[in-house]
């Protein structure tokens, strides 16, 4: 072999494992949502509490834990797509149990978060390929990183789920008004996330503005292969009966009759509140959404959601007011919510100004490509400009670490576990707020711990199915008579101090006669 044909073969093998830029370039553009996804996932694992948590509004996370782990029915709506997704990582061989059902927070988070990229490509695909997708990307990631997205992440609650379905509803049916797949797969999701959070009915007038703009596709097979399909996803709502009937630990309404069942479903204890803010209070709501929606986003990224907001509606007409719309009626739903976490129905309204503020962004660039000579790029201005709105979701990922991060976050656990280790043998505890209670649920049913002391929540003894519930799992409780119009704490502790300790939760003026000595974080209750 000549010394000529050696070199040849060696240069021929050097080329064949060079790097192709522009294969490179398409293989990352593929990669995008995995990629994006997987890092706001890291972000969320690293910030994420490994217990239970009341931290970001979390103090729901007890109920929604033990009626998961015991495959029960958590508080009105129920949210029986959320329940059997958490119980499935309950079962997971990682952590604390609290600490899985936050992993599904996380997850569903992660997966938006990649959506939200992909509906950004999507909608930009007209223009460059690469301004669309770092358009797209700091869409994505200023949602990552806004506060009240991030903090939802890290805990158990259905929020993040909720906007997974929304963005998972949204990007299918843009698939099918674009010809590239069948509706029945989004009303397969929004039937599903039904199951999750009620409030998923408020995208339905964005996703008939969509199926508008769709509507040559549109025939009456296709209409009742959807609503097959949306009725499909709604069953879910027959775990609760199903559920019910087992009388599981943690049973709301006890939803195994058709009284129980509506008044599950229909959040009927929380009717009360919606739209009952009182007309005084307005304007405080107001100045607190201004103060918490300023936080969410660095200040610079407001005029690209403005931006954003107006050249979809140049180019997505029907999307843009859909959107638009969806996020004004969560946004007066909130406001009317007379409730202390009403902030959390904003979430959607952040989600729209993030993918608003990404397609923002790809004008942006697009216009400064525009500004050079023709055949030509103003290079360096093109540079500084990616290299600023790449900065954006990175100072918000800086700033909001410290306040985010809750890996050293144990007060929720600590206080029952303090709660439940001090109290004497087969004690009592009365409960009256729903802080408190769930916590204890949780370290007395999921982590076992002091199986014979009965925690019960005395305000809500007033509904029969929850009396019900705690004559079968604590039989030795004495219960208020039937006859009683109301349950009051004074008359439920009287009939359990005979032959037993008995705690309260909380320090309060409604005991006269009875003395009360601090245990811990409790009170024992004794007769003077």
């Amino acid at each position: 072999m000549s010394r000529h044909s050696s070199k040849s073969k060696a240069k021929r093998g050097i080329s064949k494992w060079q790097v192709n830029p522009q294969a490179l370039r398409e293989g990352t553009l593929r990669l995008a949502p995995l990629l994006l996804g997987g890092l706001a996932f890291v972000v969320y694992l690293l910030t994420m509490a490994p217990v239970l948590t009341w931290a970001h509004d979390g103090r729901d996370g007890g109920d929604l834990i033990t009626a998961a782990r015991f495959l029960g029915v958590p508080h009105p709506t129920g949210y029986p797509t959320y329940t059997t997704l958490a119980w499935l990582f309950t079962r997971l061989p990682l952590g604390s149990v609290a600490w899985r059902v936050h992993l599904l927070s996380g997850l569903a988070a992660a997966v938006t978060v990649a959506l939200v990229y992909v509906i950004g490509r999507r909608l930009a695909a007209e223009e460059t390929r690469e301004p669309a997708a770092l358009g797209a990307t700091v869409g994505a990631l200023l949602l990552a990183f806004s506060p009240l997205f991030w903090g939802q992440s890290l805990i158990a609650e259905v929020y993040t789920l909720h906007l997974f379905f929304v963005t998972l509803t949204l990007w299918l049916t843009l698939r099918w008004r674009d010809g590239e797949g069948p509706l029945t797969l989004a009303a397969l999701a929004f039937g599903l996330g039904m199951g999750n959070h009620i409030t998923l009915t408020f995208l339905g007038p964005a996703i008939l503005l969509l199926l508008w703009s769709g509507r040559e596709r549109l025939s009456l097979r296709v209409v009742l292969g959807s609503a097959l399909a949306l009725a499909a996803g709604l069953l879910v709502y027959l775990y609760l009966p199903w559920r019910a009937a087992t009388n599981p630990v943690i049973n709301w309404g006890d939803p195994d009759t058709w009284e129980g069942f509506s008044w599950v479903i229909s959040g009927q204890g929380y009717r009360r509140f919606f739209f009952a803010l009182p007309a005084d209070e307005l304007t405080s709501r107001l100045e607190d959404w201004w103060n918490l929606s300023g936080d969410q986003f660095p200040i610079l990224a407001w005029p690209l959601a403005a931006w954003g907001l107006w050249g979809l509606a140049r180019r997505h007409r029907w999307l843009a007011l859909g959107t638009f719309l969806h996020a004004a009626i969560n946004l007066v739903y909130s406001i009317g919510y007379d409730v202390s976490d009403a902030f959390v129905h904003l979430l959607p309204v952040y989600l729209y100004l993030a993918l608003w503020m990404g397609q923002g962004a790809v004008y942006l660039l697009m216009a400064i490509i525009r500004l050079g000579r023709p055949g030509q790029r103003p290079q360096e201005v093109l540079t500084l400009v990616t290299v600023g709105l790449l900065v954006l979701p990175v100072v918000s990922l800086a700033e909001e670490w410290a306040g985010m991060d809750l890996t050293h976050d144990r007060d929720a656990y600590n206080y029952a576990q303090e709660a439940l280790e001090l109290v004497e043998p087969d004690a009592l505890i009365l409960v009256g707020s729903d802080v408190y209670t769930f916590a204890l649920w949780y370290q007395r049913y999921v982590e076992g711990l002091r199986p014979d002391v009965a925690t019960v929540n005395y305000a809500m003894l007033s509904f029969d199915w929850y009396q019900r519930t705690v004559a079968s799992y604590h039989p030795d409780v004495v219960l208020p008579s039937p006859d009683d119009a109301k349950v009051t704490k004074l008359a439920h502790v009287l009939r359990n101090l005979d032959g037993r300790a008995v705690y309260i939760a909380e320090d309060e003026d409604d005991l006269p006669g009875l003395q009360l000595t601090p245990v811990g974080s409790l009170w024992r209750v004794t007769a003077p």
